[in-house]
Order: structure tokens, then C-alpha cells, then sequence
């Protein structure tokens, strides 16, 4: 592991660098005819203003800036096109470069071994494959926080190699200055203000995204705080570090200062966080919050999220035998004790995805970033040698920053009403910190039973072939009972394991459909109608209560036909109640439709919809089982397992008389 400073990339790194990339690309991108508007706040930033053809003037979906900033839905707003995926390509896109992203921030922490198992994790979770597959901020959100507190660290860093320079080099430095003359300081100048100016546009990009956006200054302080309190090598220093945090908040501060001052013509962001308030459960419901969160990742675990501890560990022994081999000019042919290493890693794999096929992978995650955070934080403050101390300064705090991370994030998510999609930042934190244990444990394997030669002499070449020829039992019996249990656990919940499959390739279509068929039926109802026998075609109104989906793809279905017939049959509205709806129809001429769910009308419009609902003929019922994207934020996952078949919304359809 290495904090501030990682070797070069490697041609074998580059090579898993590249096959990461594409299985996180693979899994993301498949059948993209199932991805559709389907989730509430999806259809919220897809139905922005545009949308809706610009020859009735009709604005979209209200009070859009309470759900998010402007950023994602001006995204989805200019990849709109005529596949149902297009206004979610943003996600797709930002879900992929998410896996660079997560392996780059892990290599610079903790080394080229550790990047690369946090790739696979981000490439193969089954959680972060889901919510790429949507327009939700969530995914966005992760992107930029990585990006941010990855530029953040290398702004530190920036000051570390000031002073160390100096103090290490002594008139060695000094003659160095006197050939590089000005140019090496400015060079260090320029680098510095680079990074706080870069972390500054990144942070600013994530508030953006999301109200909560400042996450990244979070990070980047509380990680900050405890290593210059522990820190005594630098203390000459510390003012520094606080004051590049400081500049990177100012800055970021500036720039989302337009999202701020948009806010006023809607109530100000006093509006935006009363509506935020209403989503907190309190801390006397924390307990019952984070079981529900983990009961939402157990309910969107699938095989691939499962699979992805073992294949980390194997690829790890593979990639570490293929680097010491190379770097030690040895043979490509393993010994028999390289091969006892991979075994060990193997089953070790195996038994991680059994347990976590039982558990949970995230629950896995928790447990190795628990050990992997305290061990390394315990390791590196009671490190007796002094040189070796200093070394690690960046590794210390790359540490405190990632613990700041993931204990900040798990208090704080389970505040929230249990949306899983609000535990994606911290799913970062334990792919990143599951990654530094993982390969502090694929190190010690290695040096545990040797599997690449550690002389290069000549004259110890004999005696290296001896040791590598001579096997212990105690990593053969590990491998043996490792991989049994593995195998144990995994194929005892096979069962489980098919029904979860690969929960983000669920069908997500399901109501860009019920708009198609919506659209269809007032098409017929059009033609059996006086007007339309002499020729005229007017304007049938279709008004939408709390279905900003639906609204979406009944917007998308009216603007591709105006661009295709140069005139509309149907436009969509948004009504905020029924008796406004009724009392506005003199104002629009042509049928009125209603669109609405029954659950809607069974809750919080039962007593209006008592009082008008005999000013509406029913035309159609339409049922509806969303994928679980959508029904883990009305059910929970307790609740879904009781019910004996997907849970039914009935959207309705009705005529105004």
C-alpha cells in the first residue's frame, strides 16, 4: 500500500484497468430497451420544461427544484431522443466513468493492487448497476463526491511535498533550485492552485447534482481534523491544510451561488430544506432505518455482487504473481508455492461470496472495511520508526479521510427515511476500504507462503527453488476448508441466488407501456367522435396527478408525433387538485382526460375525489408492477417478501363529462 505517491501503471494494470472498464460497461449497457422513466423523481428531471411541445406552451413537471438542483435535468433534458433510454444515458454514462473514478481515488490511497479490487467492486455491484440504469442524482452524486475528495487529496498532497523537499534534500535542494531556477517553484505554486481550484469545480459540480453535494467538504475537513491532532511531524504545517480546504469551499461555495439565487422565485432554499425535513425519522428511528437500509441490499443483491469478492481476489493473485515475477526477472512458470498463493486467495473468494450470498455483500464489506480502517489507522499511529512514520504521512491521512467517509455517512444515512439509493455514497466508502484490507490480505498471502521469488542473486537462486519447492500444509488445509464453505454456503442458497439473478436488468418499461396504451385508447375514443367525422382533430387534454412518469411519456408519445404529423392529437397536464382541474376546463377546448392511480385516490384525494367524482366516466384500469427501484421505496423489503406476487398499482383512466 502507498499514500501519496503510486508506482507507475504497469502494461498488466492497464490491461485490468481496461477489463474493468468494459464489464462495468457491459453490465450497465445491457438491453437498454428495458430502461425507461420509471421512478417518481425520474420523471421529474426528464419532464423539465421542454418536453412538452413547444406549440402549446405548457411548462413541466412543478416545482422541480424541491427534488434537485438543475444540473441532471438539464442532462437528461439535452439527451432526450426518441429510445425510452435516452433521457437516462446521463446515468449510464456517469455509472460507467464511476468505475475509473473509484479505481483511481483507491490507487493513489492505497496502491495499484487496491484500485484495482475496488474497480471490480464498483464494475460488478448489482446496487450501483441498478441505479446507473436510471436518471436518479444518486449515481451522479458518487461521480463527482469521488472526483472531489480524489482532487481534495492531491491538494493536501500538494503541501506535503513543499516542506519535505527542503527539510530531506538540504543543499542538495538548494543546488537543485539553482539549476531548475524559478521554474520548479513555480511549477509547485502552479500545482497547488490547480488542485484547490480543480476540487473547488468538482465540489460545485456535486452541489449541482444534489443538495447534499457538499459532501465532499465534509470529507475533506472531518478526515482532515484528527490526522493534523495526531499528526506531529507536520504541525509547522497545519494552517496550510486549513486554509486549502478553506479556498476549496469558498470556491465551490461561489459557483453553486446561481443554484442559490434560482431558488428565489420558488421560496428560497428555506422551502427546499423544509421539504428535506420531511424526510428525516429522527434519531429515535435510526435503529429501525439502518435494518431497513440492510434489508434493502439484501433485497438487491444478486449474483454478480456476490461473485465479485471472489473474482477480486483471484484476478489479485493473479495480477500480484504476474507484477513480482516481472519486477524479479524470474520465469512466467509458477511454483508450486505461487499456486498453493492463488489457491489460498481462491478459496478464501469463495468463502467471502458463500458468506456474503447469506449476509449480504455489503454487510461482507462492512466487516473487512471495519478491520481494514481500524488495523491500518492502529498500525500506522503506533509505528515505532520514525523515517517509516514520516514516510506514511499521506497514508495516515488517505485513512483518517476514508474513515471520515464511511463512519460519518453510516451515522448519518440512517437518519433519512430508508431510500436505498441514499446509501450509494457510502457503498463508495466500503468498496474503497473493503479494497485496502483485500489487499493487505493478498500481500500477506503472498509473503506467508512465497509464491514469487524474493532473491535476484545468482548464488541464492538454488536455495529460493528449494524454498518455493517446500509446501506447508497449513495453506493447503486453509484453501481446502476455505473453498468447502464457500461452496457450502453459495450452492445451499441457490434457490435465492436465481430468483435475485442480476436485479439491475429488471424490466423498467412497465410505465412507458400504460402511456402508450393510454395513448392508444383516447385515440380511439377520438374517432368515434362527431368531430372527428368532419375532418378536425382537436386537442385531446390528458391531466396527470403525482404521476410525473407517466407525464413524461404521455409528453414524449405528443412531442414525437408533432414532429412527425406537423399537428397534436393529445397534450398532457399537471393539476395540483381535481375541483381547480374542473373549474379550468372552460379554458380548454377539446376532451379532458384524467390520469391518476387508485391509490391516489384511496389516500390523500379520497375525500375530494367523494365530492367531484361523478363529473368523471371511467374508461380503463391499467395494473402495474414496478421493478424494484420502485417498489422498495413504497414497500419494505419485509413487506414485499409477504406478499405472494409483485405488488399491483392500478393506474386509471378517466373521461370528464
Amino acid at each position: 500500500m502507498t499514500g501519496s505517491h503510486s508506482p507507475k501503471m504497469t502494461q498488466n494494470e492497464w490491461l485490468f484497468l481496461a477489463v474493468i472498464i468494459l464489464t462495468g460497461a457491459f453490465f450497465r449497457l445491457w438491453s437498454p430497451g428495458q430502461i425507461a422513466v420509471e421512478h417518481f423523481d425520474e420523471g421529474v428531471y426528464a419532464s423539465n420544461n421542454l418536453l412538452v411541445t413547444p406549440k402549446l406552451h405548457l411548462p413541466g413537471y412543478p416545482v422541480r427544484e424541491l427534488y434537485a438542483p438543475p444540473l441532471v435535468p438539464f442532462l437528461s433534458e439535452m439527451s432526450r431522443g426518441e429510445s425510452s433510454w435516452s433521457p437516462i444515458l446521463p446515468g449510464l454514462i456517469m455509472g460507467i466513468l464511476t468505475v475509473p473514478a473509484v479505481w483511481c481515488i483507491t490507487r493513489i490511497w492505497f496502491g495499484p493492487l487496491a484500485g484495482m479490487i475496488a474497480g471490480l467492486l464498483a464494475a460488478l455491484s448489482d446496487f450501483h448497476i441498478l441505479y446507473s440504469r436510471s436518471i436518479l442524482t444518486d449515481v451522479p452524486l458518487g461521480l463527482f463526491l469521488v472526483l472531489a475528495v480524489l482532487v481534495i487529496t492531491l491538494s493536501y498532497n500538494s503541501i506535503d511535498s513543499q516542506p519535505i523537499i527542503t527539510k530531506a534534500t538540504g543543499k542538495s535542494s538548494k543546488s537543485k533550485k539553482k539549476r531548475s531556477g524559478k521554474n520548479e517553484q513555480a511549477d509547485s505554486k502552479s500545482g497547488f492552485s490547480y488542485f484547490w481550484i480543480l476540487a473547488g469545480l468538482l465540489t460545485s459540480l456535486a452541489w449541482w447534482t444534489k443538495y447534499n453535494g457538499w459532501l465532499p467538504l465534509a470529507i475533506g475537513l472531518s478526515g482532515l481534523v484528527p490526522w493534523l491532532i495526531f499528526n506531529q511531524e507536520r504541525s509547522q504545517s497545519k494552517m496550510k491544510y486549513l486554509i486549502c480546504w478553506g479556498l476549496i469551499s469558498v470556491l465551490a461555495y461561489l459557483i453553486w451561488l446561481p443554484v442559490l439565487f434560482g431558488l428565489s422565485e420558488s421560496g428560497g432554499y428555506s422551502r427546499v430544506a423544509a421539504n428535506h425535513k420531511g424526510y428525516l425519522v429522527g434519531i429515535e428511528n435510526w435503529i429501525n432505518s439502518l435494518v431497513h437500509q440492510y434489508q434493502n441490499h439484501l433485497a438487491l443483491d444478486g449474483i454478480l455482487s456476490h461473485s465479485s469478492l471472489w473474482v477480486a481476489l483471484v484476478l489479485s493473485a493473479i495480477f500480484t504473481w504476474n507484477t513480482r515475477n516481472l519486477k524479479s526477472n524470474s520465469a512466467s512458470q509458477p511454483t508450486k508455492n505461487s499456486l498453493i498463493g492463488i489457491g489460498l486467495m481462491t478459496g478464501s473468494g469463495f468463502f467471502l461470496a458463500g458468506l456474503a450470498s447469506w449476509i449480504g455483500t455489503s454487510f461482507v464489506l462492512i466487516l473487512i472495511n471495519l478491520v481494514a480502517c481500524v488495523g491500518c489507522l492502529i498500525f500506522f499511529l503506533f509505528k515505532r520508526n520514525s523515517k517509516e512514520r514520516t514516510g506514511n504521512i499521506a497514508l495516515k491521512r488517505n485513512i483518517w479521510l476514508l474513515m471520515a467517509w464511511f463512519f460519518g455517512l453510516a451515522l448519518s444515512t440512517p437518519l433519512y427515511r430508508a431510500y436505498p439509493r441514499l446509501t450509494l455514497p457510502w457503498l463508495i466508502s466500503c468498496w474503497i476500504g473493503t479494497a485496502a484490507g483485500l489487499s493487505y490480505f493478498v500481500n500477506w498471502v503472498h509473503q506467508f507462503v512465497s509464491f514469487a521469488p524474493v532473491s535476484q542473486s545468482m548464488k541464492s537462486s538454488a536455495k529460493n527453488r528449494n524454498s518455493q519447492n517446500q509446501t506447508s500444509a497449513l495453506p493447503i488445509l486453509a484453501t481446502i476448508i476455505l473453498t468447502g464453505l464457500g461452496f457450502l454456503l453459495f450452492f445451499s442458497n441457490k434457490e435465492q441466488l436465481i430468483e435475485q439473478g442480476i436485479p439491475g436488468w429488471q424490466d423498467r418499461t412497465g410505465l412507458k407501456n400504460i402511456a402508450s396504451q393510454i395513448v392508444e385508447q383516447i385515440s380511439i375514443q377520438a374517432s368515434q367522435t362527431e368531430a372527428d367525422k368532419t375532418n378536425s382533430r382537436p386537442i385531446q387534454y390528458l391531466a396527470t396527478y403525482g404521476q410525473p412518469a407517466i407525464f413524461y411519456h404521455l409528453g414524449h408519445n405528443a412531442d414525437l408525433q408533432f414532429q412527425r404529423e406537423n399537428q397534436l392529437d393529445f397534450a398532457p397536464l399537471v393539476i395540483s387538485s381535481l375541483s381547480s382541474f374542473l373549474t379550468n376546463l372552460q379554458q380548454l377546448e377539446g376532451e379532458q382526460y384524467l390520469v391518476i392511480s387508485q391509490k391516489t385516490l384511496d389516500t390523500e384525494l379520497k375525500s375530494e375525489w367523494n365530492l367531484v367524482k361523478n363529473r368523471f366516466e371511467q374508461v380503463e384500469i391499467y395494473p402495474y408492477s414496478p421493478s424494484k427501484l420502485v417498489s422498495l421505496n413504497e414497500f419494505s423489503p419485509t413487506e414485499l417478501s409477504q406478499m405472494k406476487q409483485s405488488p399491483l398499482f392500478e393506474i386509471l383512466l378517466f373521461r370528464v363529462k
